[in-house]
């Protein structure tokens, strides 16, 4: 921060223009507010907050997001990080219609940070695939979740449901429906099909 910032160790606090700093400093891409405060006689304090980045963003190029859903970073492949991918959100529509863009943003984003906190969360996501009426979660297993608008909550409380009795029932789901917008308390389940490997014997 002392090189971000420019600031000289020894120079005559009083003199130092520290509206000039905190813009040297908050241009840095990772930096999401700065104070500096002079602190006389000899001190010069500097307060930082960082993005935490919770999605990366797929516009064309990647981008990190933070929880406000403010995309605050473009990174390279080199820099990827172990964070759901939102895709669905057109380049040229985020330019045209950001208000709009945003709003689906932010609903990835509520998501994927409701799931990430909930007991759903125990199968990590790997995308978030949102469009102007759907919101679609795939986890890092390729389990395909399918939600309707509306509050999340209790559609992760039904998930949590459905996936429990699953696993009673010794199954896996390749797709969970909970987009049914009629009977909103609807599951539609698309089960694993788990076929025997060739010469295995399934009884006898």
């Amino acid at each position: 921060m002392v090189r971000l910032g420019n600031i000289v160790p020894g120079a005559n606090l009083i003199s130092m223009d520290v509206g000039a700093m905190e813009r040297a400093i908050g241009s840095h891409p990772w930096v999401k507010s700065v104070r500096v405060h002079r602190q006389l006689p000899h001190g010069l304090r500097v307060e930082v907050v960082e993005h935490e980045p919770v999605a990366l963003l797929a516009l064309g190029d990647l981008y990190l997001v933070n929880e406000e859903a403010e995309p605050f970073k473009r990174i390279k492949a080199t820099e990827l990080m172990d964070l759901p991918l939102i895709t669905g959100i057109d380049r040229e529509a985020f330019v045209a219609s950001r208000e709009q863009s945003m709003r689906s943003l932010r609903r990835a984003v509520d998501a994927s940070t409701q799931y990430a906190k909930s007991k759903a969360g125990s199968m990590p996501l790997s995308e978030v695939h949102v469009t102007l009426d759907e919101l679609t979660v795939v986890t890092t297993s390729g389990q395909e979740v399918r939600f309707a608008d509306g509050e999340l909550s209790p559609a992760l409380e039904r998930l949590e449901r459905v996936r429990a009795e699953l696993k009673n029932r010794s199954l896996s789901a390749e797709v969970i429906r909970l987009d049914n917008r009629a009977r909103p308390n609807w599951v539609t389940v698309q089960v694993t099909d788990v076929r025997p490997e060739k010469g295995e014997r399934t009884g006898k």
